[in-house]
């Protein structure tokens, strides 16, 4: 009886020991007595993970899911997949889409100007306009909508750095090509090579 007693203690201790960390994974990198603060350290550096939008390149950062899904629903969820605008829900979307991307919107736009095509911004309102500026203004007398896209601006301005620096990029590669010499010529009798061009002028002297 007392060697089952002391087989109980023993698989007690040992359980307390493997609840505590003792004969872990950290206990065996840093010991009994640090495996505790190891554990600690371990799970607070995963928890301050940051999760990184990478949706078109936005590249903002956040601490916890619930901001990260929060971002998303609210600037990445119902985006123009042509221009890149950001809006509230998929009525606005299809609003903008319609008015500035589509093609047959804009031929009966052409065809009669005083077709009523404008929808409101509010997707529970069926009021319609023959123009943006009606739209616009009952949207926002009537539903305090002023402008339903949602823009992200340091996003732009890095967009429209890139294209900048692009066309500075191409336009120097231009210049660059048009100054690159047609002929290069190596031969046994020069000692440097020689550029078709300086040669023709170095004749005509």
């Amino acid at each position: 009886m007392a060697e089952n007693e002391a087989k109980a203690r023993k698989k007690l201790e040992d359980a307390e020991k493997k609840a505590k960390g003792g004969t872990g994974f950290f206990s065996g990198l840093f010991g009994n007595a640090k495996a505790e603060e190891a554990a600690d350290l371990f799970v607070q550096e995963d928890s301050e993970t940051v999760l990184v939008c990478e949706e078109n390149g936005c590249g903002m950062g956040f601490d916890d899911v619930v901001t990260f899904e929060d971002h998303y629903e609210r600037f990445h969820r119902h985006q123009c997949v042509i221009c890149g605008q950001q809006f509230p829900n998929i009525h606005c979307l299809e609003i903008h889409a319609d008015e500035n991307h589509c093609s047959i919107f804009k031929a009966k736009r052409d065809r009669n100007p005083s077709l009523a095509l404008f929808r409101c911004y509010e997707a529970s309102c069926s009021q319609t306009y023959t123009n943006p500026e009606e739209r616009n203004f009952h949207s926002e007398e009537m539903h305090g909508i002023r402008d339903p896209s949602l823009f992200m601006k340091r996003r732009k301005l890095r967009r429209k750095e890139f294209v900048v620096a692009r066309m500075n990029q191409l336009s120097t590669a231009c210049i660059t090509h048009s100054r690159t010499p047609r002929v290069v010529i190596f031969g046994n009798e020069q000692k440097e090579p020689t550029f078709e061009t300086r040669r023709r002028k170095n004749n005509e002297q």
